[in-house]
């Protein structure tokens, strides 16, 4: 992919702040935290304070270094989004789930503004290409423990998740990456880089098979019909160009990855003897099943839209709130667990309106459907200057945005910190971004000193969300291996916001029947959620001297990274 035409030649300037961004993207995958975590969603915090420091350090780079550029609907819509999330924010009921899910918007944000900085300074490509290579780089883990190299790593009925511990989670990535990667391999210069990007092909393609994750097969159908229309559209540009030649080979990559997927034997224990055709016929099923449990939650969750239409519930609170609106048979609640529902709802889309508010949604639509339109007129550009390399930047972010609307429908995608870091920083990489014209004045605080005052307040603004990533980073290292009392009590001081950590610890001294010891963390548990009757239940038992387990399973509570729960 080249530079967009107009684009001055990339300054020295902004090499460190891609290297942050690239070098972000490539850690977040491979941020991973050893040892059984007692919560699916454990793996995330190393990878929340990844895109924390890494975003904000990029964009107090730039903004201090990097030239000036004029903002456009998509800046403006985003930014509008962040002020409404920080309005929730201030009437959340659990201040700590909204600093978590508000650190992880202005993390995603801060990506967004730094690549579009690097984008007008000629970087945009280097950036893409280095966002490409994410999907192979969270397939091969997957792979590896799909095949046995790997010991075991995923969470428990996850597997292959490879790093990402999750197999939705992992197709998810591999398929909003799919369209850069393709991008990459017909488009790269070298041919060794061409053969590279083909062998990445076929490992994201096996690996996406692998997963037998309904939203990223979709989304992935998406792709390769936002390829063919592009390729249809762009014939005259892309005629006798090595874009051209090489479409035969990224087709027989991508067939054979699915088909060694399929054919190799693997070390999976599907429950199903046909699993593949079974996730294949029932990939449009809501009667039962998970896709009945997320119609059942969309229609709850939407009855917690209109209760609360214009600010919503705070950022993070959806499943501090859900309690009250779930129905009979909601598979997503389980009155007297732990963690009565999963912490993200099964929707970026439908969970974005109840926590923040429907304006915050349109908002947050309105961001897409700018950079949506921008990639048609570059599209529409290229195709006029017959310029193969910007029809496959566009064929780039348009394929990406088709891939997220499929799979934030039905997975908190953008609520988790690898995606979010991908789809925000590759697309600020590949929406055109021009710099103001040099004769145009500057502005009072683009002059020192006054010019460094928005690079100290992004500092700033990283203070919080990194400060509260590192305590949970830290409090979820010390149960990363089992219960252990000492360790919760721990873990309760460093980050007094984690309320599965007081639960746990509160299990194990209602056990001990230390009822004095235990009311301190039920008291703070019933802080952070008030609509739980675990707490209630743990409190009358240890008082009864009954056994004091929560439930008569285990105590802990319950996979939560707000996926479907699908039967293997």
């Amino acid at each position: 992919m080249s530079t967009q035409p107009g684009t001055p030649a990339p300054s020295s300037s902004t090499l460190l702040p891609l290297d942050l961004l690239r070098w972000g993207l490539l850690a977040s995958v491979l941020a991973y935290m050893p040892g059984e975590m007692l919560f699916l969603d454990g793996h995330l915090f190393p990878a929340e304070l990844v895109l924390h420091v890494f975003a904000f350090a990029a964009l107090a780079l730039c903004l201090a270094l990097s030239p000036a550029r004029r903002a456009d609907a998509a800046d403006l819509c985003l930014a509008a989004y962040v002020v409404l999330g920080v309005a929730s924010a201030l009437y959340a009921v659990n201040g700590w789930f909204a600093v978590r899910a508000l650190g992880l918007t202005l993390s995603s944000a801060a990506a967004f503004w730094a690549a579009r900085r690097l984008a007008a300074d000629g970087r945009g490509p280097a950036l893409a290409r280095a966002a490409a290579l994410v999907g192979v780089a969270a397939a091969i883990p997957a792979l590896l423990e799909a095949y046995g190299v790997l010991p075991p790593i995923s969470a428990v009925n996850r597997a292959p998740g490879g790093t990402l511990q999750n197999r939705n989670a992992m197709a998810h990535l591999v398929v909003l990456a799919l369209p850069l990667l393709v991008a990459f391999a017909a488009g790269a210069r070298a041919r060794v880089a061409a053969w590279g990007g083909a062998a990445g092909l076929a490992l994201v393609s096996a690996a996406l098979v692998l997963s037998r994750s309904r939203a990223g097969w979709l989304a992935a159908a998406l792709v390769l019909v936002v390829c063919a229309a592009t390729a249809a559209l762009g014939r005259g540009a892309l005629a006798g160009t090595r874009v051209q030649a090489r479409a035969g080979l990224l087709a027989v990559a991508l067939a054979a990855g699915a088909a060694a997927a399929v054919l190799l034997p693997n070390r999976l224990d599907w429950t199903s003897d046909r699993p593949y055709t079974a996730t294949l016929t029932g990939i449009m099923n809501f009667e039962y099943g998970s896709g009945r449990g997320r119609v059942i939650q969309y229609g709850n969750t939407t009855r917690m839209v209109a209760a609360h239409p214009l600010l919503g519930v705070g950022p993070g609170n959806w499943t501090v709130h859900y309690p009250r609106y779930a129905t009979p048979g909601d598979p997503s609640y389980t009155a007297l667990s732990p963690s009565p529902t999963t912490r993200l709802p099964q929707s970026d889309w439908v969970g974005m309106a109840a926590e923040r508010g429907v304006p915050a949604l349109l908002l947050l639509l309105g961001v897409g459907a700018a950079a949506a339109m921008m990639g048609i007129g570059r599209l529409r550009a290229a195709i006029a200057a017959r310029d193969a390399d910007q029809v496959l930047a566009a064929f780039s972010l348009l394929a990406m945005l088709a891939a997220l609307a499929v799979v934030g429908t039905t997975d908190p995608v953008l609520q988790t910190p690898t995606a979010a870091f991908l789809v925000f920083a590759a697309a600020g990489a590949l929406l055109p971004a021009r710099p103001r014209p040099a004769g145009e004045p500057r502005r009072a605080w683009e002059h020192a000193p006054l010019r460094y005052a928005l690079p100290a307040a992004a500092v700033l603004a990283a203070a919080v969300p990194v400060g509260y990533a590192g305590r949970q980073a830290v409090a979820g290292r010390l149960y990363a291996h089992g219960l252990d009392t000492a360790a919760l009590e721990r873990a309760t001081r460093i980050n007094p916001g984690d309320y599965r950590a007081h639960m746990l610890l509160g299990d194990a001294l209602a056990r001990a029947h230390d009822c004095a010891a235990l009311e301190p963390h039920l008291a703070a548990a019933e802080r952070l959620f008030p609509t739980a009757r675990a707490p209630g239940v743990l409190r009358d038992r240890c008082r009864e001297g009954a056994s004091a387990s929560v439930t008569a399973a285990d105590p802990r509570p319950r996979a939560d990274d707000g996926a479907a729960r699908t039967a293997r």
